[in-house]
């Protein structure tokens, strides 16, 4: 009887999973992923249009997500932001966030004027500013406070996961943070196989337990060499190339952290320490309570 009701056919939400859960998707050139926890729907960045188009929103057609709880986007280059005006379109964000400095990407001045028209409110974050997603998952925008590009530091108990945009902030972390404030358990990085030699003193201090490395090289790049496994082995880094793995899901259990890869299903379980978290918490902030 419902089938044959004239548009019956919608999609619902399945009931909302006990335990945050960060996606994070394998589009070329872009570090976008879904944060889900305590029944909000986070997305950060978006990937370009195409990327959005085709992938972000069936994705939340199908997880039953007709609106977003907030778009954060941490970089206004079109590979990482060019979806926005699609998502504020057919997701209707309740919050939006962006780095406070304007570049000069037309897409993100498009974005603005989308914004005005739609009388949608930017937030604009500077560095050191902290979100908090939930009661336990929070997160820290981190670079450049002239920059159009920022790093995103997530935190759930004592578990933290870098996201980093770019070579450029990377290289300005590195200078300014302590390595207690570097230090990350999971680093998402824009490099290529080839570059993790050249990237040893970076990764021994931020001392990860796991490394995601993107998929939008050249089999050339992709292609991992004797000498970087012996460098990864011996550093006791497990290597999630998304080339293999497609998207790599993260799930924070009671105690423990699972990462999953969506194609390959390899896995990794981590578990929480009973330490405080950052020392970034013994820093001034500027605090958005996302309601």
């Amino acid at each position: 009887l419902f089938a044959l009701i004239p548009y019956s056919s919608c999609s619902i939400p399945l009931p909302s999973s006990f335990h945050p859960r960060l996606t994070l998707f394998a589009l070329p050139g872009a570090q976008a992923a879904l944060l889900q926890t305590e029944g909000k729907n986070w997305l950060i960045n978006t990937g370009r249009a195409i990327n959005t188009e085709r992938t972000l929103l069936p994705l939340l057609e199908e997880l039953g997500i007709k609106r977003l709880d907030g778009l954060l986007l941490t970089d206004q280059d079109p590979g990482c932001s060019g979806g926005a005006s699609l998502l504020l379109e057919h997701a209707s964000p309740r919050t939006m966030m962006a780095p406070s400095a304007v570049g000069r990407s037309k897409l993100f001045h498009h974005l603005l004027q989308h914004c005005s028209l739609k009388q949608q409110p930017l937030m604009r974050l500077s560095s050191w500013e902290r979100l908090d997603f939930s009661k336990e998952y929070w997160g820290e925008i981190v670079g450049p406070s002239d920059a159009t590009a920022v790093a995103l530091k997530l935190h759930w108990r004592t578990m933290t996961i870098w996201m980093i945009p770019d070579r450029a902030t990377a290289i300005w972390l590195s200078t300014h943070l302590t390595p207690e404030l570097l230090h990350a358990d999971v680093l998402k990085v824009p490099w290529s196989h080839q570059e993790l030699l050249e990237q040893e003193p970076f990764l021994t201090t931020m001392s990860p337990k796991i490394l995601i490395l993107s998929d939008h090289f050249s089999r050339e790049q992709r292609a991992l060499r004797d000498e970087e496994r012996e460098m990864l082995q011996h550093h006791g880094i497990t290597l999630f190339s998304q080339e293999e793995s497609g998207a790599v899901v993260i799930d924070f259990f009671a105690e423990k952290m699972k990462v999953s890869g969506f194609s390959n299903k390899q896995s990794f379980l981590m578990s929480s320490s009973l330490k405080q978290p950052s020392a970034f918490r013994d820093i001034g902030f500027q605090f958005f309570h996302i309601q």
